[in-house]
């Protein structure tokens, strides 16, 4: 049951994830868009973190930290399933 609920808490942030990288494909500019707000405001302060740790993962105009934090939202799925 815990681990059901942890499953799809992790699910939805990795989709919003998807989201905004599709998103940042189709619309590179910034336009104001209340639904991209909403999943910049929701997925930021997870990726910004990684942001800072790796100053140089911007190669080119590729983004790196999404990548990153879709293996650490994997690693911590695969940990919480063998404990709980």
């Amino acid at each position: 049951m815990i681990f059901g609920i942890f499953n799809l808490v992790i699910r939805i942030i990795e989709a919003l994830i998807f989201i905004r990288i599709i998103i940042s494909w189709i619309m590179p500019q910034n336009r104001k868009n209340e639904f991209v707000d909403f999943i910049n405001g929701i997925t930021e302060p997870m990726l910004a973190p990684f942001r800072i740790m790796m100053p140089l993962g911007k190669m080119g105009g590729l983004d790196l930290s999404p990548i990153v934090l879709l293996i650490l939202l994997d690693v911590l799925r695969s940990v919480l399933f063998r404990i709980l």
